[in-house]
């Protein structure tokens, strides 16, 4: 609360100053259409204020529901399609940006796999493909394995495809018999012909 009252106290320009400064770096976007204007400024702000500055374990900034206590889609730390977030982010803030990355390499376990969170095979079709294509197809089998031993794990315990899998619990607390599950499949044709 005492942070809270030295802010009344603190000049507002100070604060004006810094968002002018952030905005100024935005690509600069030709529109006459207000609301197309003001959905993209919104979305620049939205991610500016779910960003917030390190704090407890975590050494680095954050999106706002990647931390403790579990809740949000983060469970923990930050997920992948927070990270594409980061895309739009890196605009106003490229070192602020390029940080909430590191809370990964924070969370990372011992085996090299990263703990407390879901895994959507979706995002982890995204990796593997980038695997691929890059020439690292020992690596990219690697995430097929992973994904595979995860995904036949829940089939033979509960029969059902998930919308996310969790290296840490075995029971899921996600919708079951997702659609974009099929990827499996897609990942283990790519994997054959290259």
């Amino acid at each position: 609360m005492a942070d809270a009252r030295r802010l009344i106290e603190e000049p507002l320009a100070t604060f004006i100053r810094a968002d002018e400064a952030l905005y100024s770096r935005l690509p600069v976007i030709s529109t006459a259409d207000k609301d197309r204007e003001l959905v993209y400024r919104g979305a620049f702000s939205l991610v500016r204020q779910m960003m917030l500055p390190p704090a407890g374990k975590c050494s680095y900034n954050y999106y706002v529901f990647s931390r403790e206590p579990t809740w949000g889609w983060g469970h923990e730390g930050q997920v992948f399609h927070e990270s594409l977030s980061m895309l739009t982010y890196v605009y106003m803030d490229p070192q602020g940006a390029m940080d909430s990355q590191r809370i990964f390499i924070e969370r990372q376990q011992q085996d090299g796999f990263i703990g407390n969170g879901p895994v959507w095979l979706l995002w982890n079709y995204f990796v593997f493909r980038g695997l691929i294509d890059y020439g690292y197809k020992d690596l990219a089998s690697d995430v097929v394995s992973k994904v595979m031993e995860a995904v036949t794990y829940q089939l033979r315990k509960s029969h059902h495809f998930w919308e996310s899998y969790s290296p840490d619990y075995s029971t899921l607390e996600s919708p079951p018999s997702y659609i974009w599950d099929c990827i499996i499949a897609q990942m283990m044709i790519d994997l054959q012909e290259k």
